[in-house]
């Protein structure tokens, strides 16, 4: 990570700095040439053919030459056709030597005497803009104009020398941003990272990380929050193991004695057979809740249909019937009038009610009552008994798995109540005031 954000901020800088050392050099050489050629301009227009005479006596030719603007003012010299200079008086400011040496650097790059394009020269003294026509005042004789752009350009090998000195100093800088910024953020990754794979072995403890960075600090809390229901989870899961061995030894224990009871003949082989089917009927029951509830916690959704939740709860109450009329139970009704719409899945919400229903008639004395009405946007039933009610250090774990309470059966219907109330986006509450009463509360009743 470190190197890759290096060299990202090095490709920027080089890019920029590329960029503007291009367009500094296309601009100044392009200005640089400007100003060479109007020079060179000016100067051809004073020594043209049709210039005055008095333009090239003495320094009159100056005063009609244009000023340079980059340090460096034009000058002519006169050469024959075989680049040697002739001399007159007052037409070039060139110091000789540096004329003869301007003049063979001509003759070495065969310049065109004849030719007016203007071209740059690099002599061994210096660099000029170079532009050649024939003297219409003498045979055999030529005007060569130039412009030295030598300080010019070195002025601008010395920008660049600069720039190149600048991004070297640039490039130091962004390593060392890139450094801080890399180990800003390798360094919290590298701890959520150490985090994770605590978390993969099993050790579920929490860790606070001051993060300055909001994006960091909140993958931290969630990772928090994910090992502290993980550690929930893993304890649900050793206590459901527990109790689940707990449950079905209880059973199986039951039936291998009355078996060896028969086996041996001093057990009444009726009465046990009858103790046997009654613990295989338990343990078939508590299997199917086991697996049932199982399913549940890998289903993330489930089918629903809309449909009138009336008719679902009194079918789950005329199947219960039989047995609350056997323990000597009334069953009551309260439902509305109108239609109590609702989304549902009518095969788990009915499992759902029927554990409600088998739970009141375990605790209830004389009656059970149950309603169903529209409250607001939620369709809510309810299933009250008129029981002691629970206790209040059970009424904390009722929904836990394989928790029970006082005349509990295994401890797994209203964990599956619940589960399926989830399922269809509600909640199921106990009010233990009078008796216990259940309310399972689901959105979109009234709203339909």
């Amino acid at each position: 990570m470190k190197t890759r954000i290096f060299l990202m901020l090095l490709g920027l800088l080089i890019l920029v700095f590329a960029s503007v050392l291009l367009a500094f050099n296309i601009f100044l050489r392009a200005y640089i040439r400007s100003d060479a050629d109007a020079q060179i301009v000016s100067m051809a227009l004073v020594y043209a053919n049709d210039a005055p005479e008095d333009t090239i006596k003495g320094d009159g030719h100056k005063k009609e030459r244009r000023r340079s603007k980059i340090g460096s003012d034009g000058d002519v010299l006169i050469l024959d056709s075989d680049y040697e200079i002739l001399k007159y008086e007052g037409i070039t400011n060139m110091p000789e030597a540096e004329a003869e040496s301007f003049a063979g650097t001509l003759r070495q790059e065969g310049a065109d005497l004849q030719e007016s394009r203007h071209r740059l020269i690099r002599a061994p003294l210096g660099e000029y803009y170079v532009s050649c026509m024939p003297d219409a005042r003498t045979a055999n004789a030529y005007l060569v104009f130039f412009v030295d752009v030598t300080t010019a350009n070195a002025m601008a090998d010395t920008v660049n020398t600069a720039l190149v000195v600048i991004l070297g100093f640039a490039l130091a800088i962004a390593f060392a941003v890139s450094s801080s910024i890399a180990n800003s953020v390798i360094t919290p990754v590298r701890k959520l990272s150490s985090f994770a794979e605590e978390i993969g072995k099993g050790n579920f403890a929490q860790h606070d990380f001051p993060f300055f960075d909001l994006e960091l600090a909140s993958l931290a809390r969630i990772m928090n929050q994910s090992a502290e229901k993980l550690s929930q989870y893993d304890s649900h899961q050793k206590v459901f193991f527990q109790n689940v061995s707990h449950e079905l030894r209880t059973p199986l224990m039951s039936i291998k004695c009355h078996a060896e009871g028969i086996e041996c003949g001093f057990m009444d082989e009726k009465k046990s057979s009858r103790i046997i089917e009654a613990e295989v009927d338990r343990l078939s029951n508590m299997v199917e809740d086991l697996l049932y509830i199982s399913r549940l916690d890998s289903l993330a959704e489930i089918e629903l249909k809309e449909g009138d939740v009336r008719e679902l709860v009194e079918s789950c109450a005329e199947s219960v019937r039989a047995v609350a009329e056997k323990a000597g139970l009334a069953l009551s009704f309260d439902f509305d009038s109108d239609c109590v719409l609702l989304c549902f899945n009518e095969k788990h919400l009915s499992r759902a009610i029927v554990n409600l229903l088998s739970n009141a008639i375990r605790h209830a004395k004389k009656e059970i009552r149950i309603s169903c009405k529209t409250i607001g946007m939620n369709a809510v039933i309810a299933v009250a008994d008129d029981g002691d009610g629970i206790a209040s250090e059970d009424l904390p774990h009722i929904f836990e798995r394989f928790y029970k309470g006082h005349n509990g059966k295994h401890g797994i219907g209203l964990s599956i109540a619940q589960s399926v109330a989830a399922l269809h986006g509600g909640v199921i509450s106990v009010d233990c005031r009078d008796g216990t009463k259940f309310v399972a509360s689901f959105p979109g009743g009234g709203g339909r």
